[in-house]
């Protein structure tokens, strides 16, 4: 009876996957609501993201499910063989990604914490140090082979470091995240089937499925410093050392220095590279650990706590569960609520060559005028919308010219945005292309604002996208095709800026 239902359960959640995986597809509201809620689980706003967390955990609760249908033994010690390789896998896997990107901002002569977006034949990635996208150059390499060069306009897949990112290295993380990907898989559900209590054999699952899919997603997008690898890292450490999920809570309790530890010394590591993003990865790093304690302590309410115990797993899944909730309403009412409210005036759709058309929004929702307009609602490059927030009327950046054309750049004033100031500069570090040095204004009177220079909701940061891709057309139509754009700051006129 209990494998019985333990196989329901895990069929239940993989069905779950399919079923959402399938209304993503599907686009619209459908595909608004699904990325909102599996965001608040996988904590990604990427469409590969959403996409390889439900089909990794589908994969993962089917091999718990067929595990358990078989009732396999799980010895406890190729369970702990497994781990080991999954984890020397994982840790090769992570230290190239990050081996990645100190190769990679040394050739371009920036600093290893900056924030930037390279450009390659108007796609662009984004890479920092606490989210490293030059180790998706294995993706890239995969859809060259393909031949589906298509896909590198639908999705991130590393293209614009193909040319950077040296082969050997990206077949490395490559083959270190398909190593992780199998191990994982067959390791995973062998350590939450030998939990004794089918109940909890069920949460803990679900759980390490989602711990899983983080840390080795970090291995090609994210990389050491990410949150999600150490999130994932803990949840999986803490569950794969016990057999019953009260085993767990008393190993925190007498372990807890070392999990802190790991914690402070991240943080420290992030302050240090990137102090403005300290508070964010902390915030990230805290919403997914709230989730998975919220989900394990109703697991040990499932099994039938009893007495004061009851009491205390209660009074720990309320706070879990208040605190993760405050995260969900926030990400709520900046993602989703924006774009079900109405549209304020015009819609501005910049076309290619810096061409400019304006769209009535007659009164629809903003993301009823995204998909009439033919962009995405949840990362937009063409169509700007009104914001309430203040505007930013203007960019001070780099452009890093990976990529001069041999008649050299010239600047001049487009319908759209002009270069007010473009300086030729070496880099700070000495080494590295040559970059311009930018101050870049946007003409207002031809759309309602380029983006808010406060907290970002969904449209402002909409609108920050498509004023990336405006500049990159503007930069492709004089013959910059690849390049690294760093932004610093934004301003409102000529004496008044804010930092990014």
């Amino acid at each position: 009876m209990e494998r019985a239902r333990f196989v329901k359960w895990m069929l239940g959640v993989a069905g779950v996957c399919a079923m959402l995986m399938a209304l993503y597809v599907l686009g619209g509201w459908w595909r608004i609501g699904v990325h909102f809620a599996v965001n608040q689980i996988c904590m990604g706003v990427s469409a590969g993201k959403i996409y390889f967390a439900l089909a990794f955990s589908m994969l993962f609760c089917l091999r718990a499910a067929w595990l358990g249908w078989r009732q396999r033994e799980t010895h406890a010690a190729w369970n702990r063989r497994g781990m080991v390789v999954f984890a020397l896998v994982v840790g090769v896997g992570l230290v190239c990604s990050l081996t990645s990107l100190v190769l990679y901002t040394r050739a371009m002569g920036l600093p290893t914490g900056s924030v930037n977006f390279h450009w390659r034949d108007g796609v662009n990635s984004v890479n920092s140090f606490t989210h490293i996208h030059t180790s998706k150059a294995p993706i890239a390499m995969v859809v060259e082979w393909l031949g589906r060069g298509e896909w590198h306009q639908r999705f991130d897949t590393g293209f614009a470091y193909l040319r950077v990112v040296p082969r050997w290295l990206a077949g490395l993380i490559g083959g270190a995240f398909v190593g992780a990907l199998g191990l994982g898989l067959w390791v995973g559900p062998r350590v939450a089937c030998a939990y004794a209590d089918w109940r909890e054999r069920v949460v803990v699952a679900m759980v390490m499925s989602l711990a899983f899919a983080a840390l080795i997603k970090s291995v090609v997008d994210g990389g050491l410093f990410a949150y999600d690898a150490v999130a994932g890292t803990l949840a999986i450490v803490l569950l794969a050392r016990a057999d019953s999920l009260a085993r767990v809570g008393e190993q925190l309790r007498r372990q807890w220095v070392g999990p802190a530890l790991v914690v402070v010394v991240w943080l420290g590591v992030v302050a240090i590279m990137t102090p403005g993003g300290t508070i964010r990865q902390g915030e990230e790093w805290l919403e997914r650990m709230a989730m998975y304690a919220m989900i394990v302590l109703a697991g040990v309410l499932w099994a039938r706590a009893s007495g004061r115990r009851v009491r205390s797993v209660v009074s720990g899944a309320a706070v879990c569960g208040v605190m993760w909730m405050s995260f969900v309403v926030g990400d709520f009412r900046a993602r989703v609520l924006p774009l079900m409210a109405r549209a304020q005036g015009e819609a501005v759709v910049y076309g290619a060559g810096g061409t400019v058309e304006i769209a009535e929004t007659n009164g629809e929702s903003r993301a009823s005028v995204y998909v009439r307009l033919g962009d995405n609602p949840m990362r937009a490059r063409r169509v700007m919308l009104a914001t309430r927030t203040g505007q930013v009327t203007g960019i001070y950046a780099d452009v890093v010219l990976v990529q001069t054309p041999a008649a050299g750049v010239t600047l001049s004033r487009s319908d759209v945005l002009w270069f007010k100031r473009a300086d030729l500069v070496q880099s700070e570090t000495g080494a590295g292309p040559a970059r311009l040095r930018s101050q870049i204004a946007f003409d207002v009177a031809r759309g309602p604002v380029v983006y808010s220079d406060v907290a970002l909701d969904q449209i402002a940061e909409n609108n920050r996208f498509v004023a990336y891709f405006v500049i990159d057309d503007y930069l492709r139509s004089v013959g910059v095709r690849e390049y690294v754009f760093v932004p610093y700051l934004q301003f409102r006129d000529e004496g008044a800026a804010s930092v990014k």
